[in-house]
């Protein structure tokens, strides 16, 4: 299972050395991981629940909803 990752750099803002005021330079870094649980998501549950009637019954109804418009 593939879990994405979100990257985060932590850099400095000062690029010189507090001893010599020299230059900086990327020699490398250190890197660390660890797991991070996203708290529940919400979702959408539908419930459909099917009407039936017999097919003569059904005439009616559409005949009396017809009536009405």
């Amino acid at each position: 299972m593939h879990l994405p990752r979100i990257e985060v750099v932590v850099n400095i803002k000062d690029k010189t050395c507090p001893c010599c005021q020299g230059e900086l330079h990327w020699i490398g870094e250190d890197k660390s991981e660890r797991l991070d649980l996203v708290p529940a998501q919400f979702r959408i549950l539908v419930t459909r629940r099917p009407k039936c009637l017999p097919q003569a019954t059904a005439a009616l109804w559409s005949s009396a909803a017809f009536l009405r418009m």
